[in-house]
């Protein structure tokens, strides 16, 4: 069967905007992923961030237990002159000498005494540390995913215990 010239002009007109259609759609194509790489990107620089924080914050809450620790090792080493006649604390009575990194640039602070009076249970007891147990973190194994959180977690875990 023989096709006319008209058929067949007409038949290359179809072909030619179907061909239009798939590379319209190919651009398409191409131009979402442009903007998926973008937005992943953006998310990539976020969780970077959000681990220089979480980092940050994993040594403000280390050098904050190191000076409450500081802080409990000099109200034992002072409970022997603690006077219960007047109920004052000798734990704020002088100034701090631990470093506080990130307080440099501010004014320092003398915390007043507490009135509060010690209970009768705690005498006799100066030669004992405190009674508080270690808070309990999971010690978990490495399953491929998230290095950053799961180095900044072991590195917390090893800083704690």
């Amino acid at each position: 069967m023989a096709r006319s010239a008209d058929d067949e002009k007409q038949f290359m007109d179809q072909v030619m905007e179907q061909f239009d259609l798939l590379f319209t759609r190919v651009n398409d194509i191409g131009e979402l992923q442009q903007q998926m790489k973008a937005q992943m990107d953006i998310r990539g620089a976020a969780m970077d961030n959000y681990s220089a924080e979480q980092h940050m914050i994993a040594q403000q809450v280390k050098a904050n237990g190191a000076a409450v620790a500081q802080l409990t090792m000099r109200q034992f080493d002072n409970e022997a002159a603690y006077d219960d006649d007047d109920g004052a604390s000798m734990l704020f009575g002088e100034k701090a000498s631990f470093q506080n990194v990130f307080a440099r640039d501010k004014e320092t602070v003398k915390a007043e005494t507490s009135k509060i009076r010690r209970h009768p249970h705690r005498i006799g007891k100066r030669d004992t540390f405190p009674s508080t147990a270690m808070p309990k973190m999971q010690f978990s194994k490495f399953d491929g995913t998230d290095p950053k959180i799961w180095k900044d977690n072991y590195q917390s875990y090893f800083d704690l215990y």
